[in-house]
């Protein structure tokens, strides 16, 4: 199911590029940030204005983000220094009120993309205490090392112990953007919420620690990660 703020224009451009696609979609018109909540854990696409009545976009993405970590945001704006403070939320692309049909249909493409490589490409196979299991990255939180090659592993809505070295986890895990913040902790960036002096708050609220020594590095690459999620890049 997708949602729009109201345009007659975004919609007609979005039903025909999945008409085109022969994608059947279900679309969806809330007036306001609150409405949308009601309805958030069950949509996949959002395009929504920043400025809104009641609640604005940002605090509204915040909250669909608690519920919905899969939604892709498509934020409508005119104000680039808004753009600044939706890091947090991964928005997908950001979109000029003065709507091209080009534009639009090159991101929804974008969309159809990285979802057909995500789901391709975001699921691995982990030693775990449950036998060989196979797991989406994008549920995981976080790894923490707890010993004798023991890795405990946060995910959305439980844990479990993965076997293996923090080391050998994070070659296996590279290529799906997680990072080593600190000698014990292998984390995922798609689920970081924000970064502090000395520690990353993860999207469950857990603290995640920074290794001082290495810290100009890590905000680096985590900047770099956040800087072509914002672009929509793989």
């Amino acid at each position: 199911m997708m949602s729009l703020m109201k345009s007659k224009k975004l919609e007609e451009i979005v039903s025909k590029f999945f008409l085109s696609k022969q994608i059947e979609v279900q679309i969806e018109h809330y007036e306001s940030g609150e409405e949308l909540l009601k309805h958030s854990c069950c949509i996949d696409v959002i395009f929504m204005d920043i400025q809104m009545k009641g609640i604005d976009g940002i605090e509204t993405a915040q909250r669909i983000r608690s519920q919905n970590r899969r939604v892709a945001l498509f934020f409508v704006t005119n104000y680039p220094e808004e753009i600044m403070h939706s890091f947090a939320v991964h928005p997908f692309a950001f979109i000029e009120k003065q709507i091209h049909a080009e534009k639009i249909s090159s991101n929804l493409k974008d969309f159809l993309d990285y979802t057909n490589e995500t789901i391709a490409r975001n699921v691995i196979t982990l030693k775990t205490e449950y036998g060989i299991s196979t797991l989406h990255t994008r549920d995981i939180m976080f790894l923490e090392y707890v010993g004798n090659r023991h890795m405990k592993m946060h995910m959305i809505d439980n844990e479990m112990i993965v076997y293996g070295s923090l080391t050998e986890l994070a070659i296996n895990l590279k290529p799906y953007d997680f990072i080593v913040t600190h000698k014990s902790f292998l984390i995922n960036e798609a689920q970081i919420r924000s970064v502090h002096l000395c520690t990353i708050l993860m999207n469950n609220q857990e603290f995640v620690p920074i290794a001082q020594k290495k810290k100009k590095e890590i905000i680096e690459q985590i900047s770099y990660y956040l800087h072509h999620q914002l672009k929509g890049d793989d």
